[in-house]
């Protein structure tokens, strides 16, 4: 079975579960108070017992039962997403491989995963740009659980034709003040929506403030996430033939 780039794509667009909420404002309406719903949907405490109630999974992670572990009952820390896709690593140490992709705002190491078998073509997929949007991460770990299991049960994957990159937390200093007092935490620690901290060919002639969820900092690639990513991915210039960057809430897929 063959997979193009698009069938590819289409297999993290499935992967990715975020759903539709009409009730509350776009994120572009600069009115909206996140506080109005903080209250019904912190799940911070939720997640933490279940952690207590879904431990010492490792001792039974298993090649081709990968996406049924007891880690994806529950949404997880940086350290426990790691902790999981260290040991598929360790797992499989001829198919996939970690790498160091950038560094963050507070100098915390940005990780990236490769999934390969040794094809010259590859795609890149990444996820929590947005802190708070946890199923991001989620979707991604899940998805690379269930190709490995889909390797390992001789099933096809788009790995028969890609290598592929995952980096399940781009924004790690926000994703770790979400899981400490501020859930609701968007942007970067340095207070930058690091989605928009790329460069675009379209101005916006009336740029949002600092205190605005939507700041995109003082200019393109003012941030470490960023550049780090950018110098990476023009490295791959002629191997990356597509760019997967995994958000929640719409539950639409967007393209340049």
């Amino acid at each position: 079975m063959k997979f193009s780039l698009l069938s590819a794509i289409a297999l993290f667009a499935a992967a990715t579960t975020a759903q539709t909420n009409n009730t509350v404002a776009d994120i572009d309406d600069h009115a909206r108070m996140l506080k109005e719903e903080a209250d019904e949907v912190d799940n911070t405490e939720l997640n933490l017992e279940c952690h207590k109630q879904n431990d010492n999974y490792i001792p039974s992670v298993k090649a081709g039962q990968y996406s049924t572990s007891a880690f994806h009952n529950c949404f997880r820390t940086s350290d426990q997403i790691y902790e999981f896709i260290d040991t598929l690593v360790i797992q499989n140490p001829k198919l996939l491989s970690k790498f160091a992709i950038s560094k963050s705002y507070k100098n915390a190491t940005i990780y990236g995963y490769k999934l390969s078998k040794g094809h010259s073509q590859s795609l890149y997929f990444q996820a929590l740009l947005h802190a708070r949007e946890w199923i991001s991460g989620s979707s991604i770990v899940f998805s690379l659980a269930s190709i490995l299991d889909d390797i390992a049960n001789n099933n096809p994957t788009a790995a028969d034709e890609y290598d592929l990159y995952f980096v399940p937390i781009v924004n790690i200093d926000g994703y770790a003040l979400t899981w400490n007092g501020t859930r609701f935490q968007r942007k970067s620690a340095n207070e930058v929506d690091l989605n928009r901290n790329w460069p675009t060919p379209f101005k916006n002639p009336n740029p949002p403030p600092k205190y605005y969820e939507t700041y995109p900092g003082p200019s393109a690639f003012s941030e470490p996430e960023t550049v780090g990513i950018n110098e990476w991915l023009v490295s791959k210039r002629g191997e990356i033939q597509g760019f997967l960057d995994i958000h929640s809430k719409a539950g639409l897929l967007l393209y340049p």
